[in-house]
């Protein structure tokens, strides 16, 4: 992958590892915590196909992006989204983000709205929701961190406690969240503590699609998606039947044909709100 370096000489300074591939609308596909790029692979097939230039990033101490000490809350991070848009010179682009990343792409709309077509969440995480879930990964975290992450990744793909993804794919995503760094681990536990999606999805302009998975156990729709579809004054949800918190992988045909279906609609007039 290449590498640019963003923000350079400032405090929040990094290198991000980035894939751009395909011509046409450009679509950025933002993995969440604690996953990788990697997560998207069937996806940017997908847009890549449909004739969209599609980007994925290592997120900064993530996989093959540099792991520096500090800089893993929203802000810093949206900085870093625009940063990679800059380089590329993506001018208007939608935004595709799963799990924790939904915070740092409704921030980047909020800072530049010009610079966003339409954002699609998969499998928000809303802070307020969390509990005390939160202090426990935590706790586990600092305790023992790989096994920390296999454990959430198991539930990541769980119904009825119940794992529906193969294992093979299973350890090479638990071996892709152990690349990352184990201070930005604790940093983006901390920050899902002290940041909530639902205050910046309010200032969004464009239209939002919340996606999320009827069976996800970890952060239940009614507690979590339905709420970003509220507070979104643009958005429309859509529930995958009996699909877990990574929908993503588990349901990619149901997920891809919404988000391009999504993606491929009129905007609307600013202010409508739907939610099936």
């Amino acid at each position: 992958m290449p590498i640019v370096r963003v923000h350079p000489g400032a405090p929040e300074e990094v290198a991000l590892a980035y894939e751009a591939v395909g011509a046409g609308p450009a679509v950025v596909l933002v993995h969440g915590w604690p996953f990788t790029s990697r997560f998207w692979d069937g996806q940017m097939r997908t847009l890549v196909e449909a004739g969209c230039r599609a980007v994925r990033y290592d997120r900064r101490g993530a996989g093959r992006s540099g792991h520096p000490w500090t800089g893993h809350d929203p802000a810093t991070m949206a900085g870093d989204l625009l940063a990679l848009l800059d380089h590329l010179d993506a001018g208007r682009v939608s935004v595709v983000a799963f799990g924790s990343a939904a915070a740092e792409a409704a921030r980047a709309a909020v800072l530049a709205p010009e610079r966003f077509d339409r954002l699609v969440l998969a499998g928000a995480v809303v802070a307020s929701a969390a509990g005390g879930r939160i202090q426990d990964l935590a706790a586990a975290a600092r305790r023992h961190r790989i096994a920390m992450l296999d454990d959430l990744i198991g539930r990541c793909f769980s119904v009825d406690g119940e794992r529906v993804l193969d294992e093979p794919t299973l350890r090479h995503l638990v071996h892709e969240a152990a690349s990352s760094s184990a201070q930005s681990t604790l940093d983006a536990l901390a920050c899902w503590s002290a940041e909530d999606l639902l205050a910046d999805l309010a200032r969004v302009v464009q239209p939002v699609l919340v996606v999320h998975g009827g069976a996800d156990a970890f952060m239940p729709y009614a507690t979590t998606g339905a709420r970003a579809a509220a507070a979104a004054p643009r958005a429309t949800s859509i529930v995958i039947g009996n699909a877990p918190h990574a929908m993503p992988l588990t349901h990619q045909r149901e997920f891809d044909s919404a988000v391009m279906d999504f993606l491929g609609a009129p905007a609307g007039p600013e202010g409508a709100s739907a939610a099936e």
